[in-house]
């Protein structure tokens, strides 16, 4: 039959490992490679570095070099790596940067020279009416609305129920016409 080494301390099993390779830490029956079971504690797993940053990589059979994907964390921020970058960068104020490490608004696009597809935001919808970009400032009923499928991008403010544009671009095949 396949036995199981067991750790245990204070009359307490503490760590399993399994005959298939399975480790676990506060369980006696993991289930994976590593299976840490912190019971009542919120934290299964501290990573800890004596320099500015701590994180755990993944790490498959087409990763290459230092193009690990990894999650970490810098102070209290957190960011994610991917390609040998950091790619998207969380701060502990709630801000979140694509692009950059310091965001100051709460959702900031950055920019990387040379790099095609950075700083944009793409947004692909299925219905070529209603998709597109809406932000709206409901309290003062302010909005800016970009639709590419129609070729309309609206900036105005709105009264009522309907829609009044302040600036209005039309983009059609025989030209592009701006009114007010």
């Amino acid at each position: 039959g396949a036995y199981a080494t067991q750790f245990i301390t204070n009359a307490t099993q503490k760590m399993t490992i399994l005959s298939d390779g399975n480790v676990g830490i506060g369980t006696t029956n993991p289930l994976y490679k590593l299976d840490v079971n912190g019971g009542t504690a919120d934290t299964g797993i501290v990573t800890r570095s004596s320099d500015a940053d701590s994180g755990i990589a993944f790490v498959d059979s087409g990763t290459t070099g230092d193009t690990k994907v990894q999650v970490g964390a810098r102070s209290d921020d957190l960011f994610f790596v991917s390609g040998g970058a950091i790619n998207m960068y969380m701060k502990s104020t709630g801000n979140v940067g694509i692009g950059t490490t310091a965001p100051g608004a709460l959702l900031e696009l950055g920019d990387v020279a040379g790099v095609a597809g950075k700083g944009q935001l793409f947004i692909n919808g299925q219905n070529a009416v209603t998709d597109g970009l809406y932000v709206d400032r409901t309290v003062a009923n302010e909005y800016a609305w970009f639709n590419d499928q129609s070729g309309i991008a609206t900036i105005g403010t709105r009264g009522g129920a309907a829609a009044h544009g302040v600036l209005r671009l039309v983009s059609t095949d025989d030209g592009t016409t701006l009114s007010t």
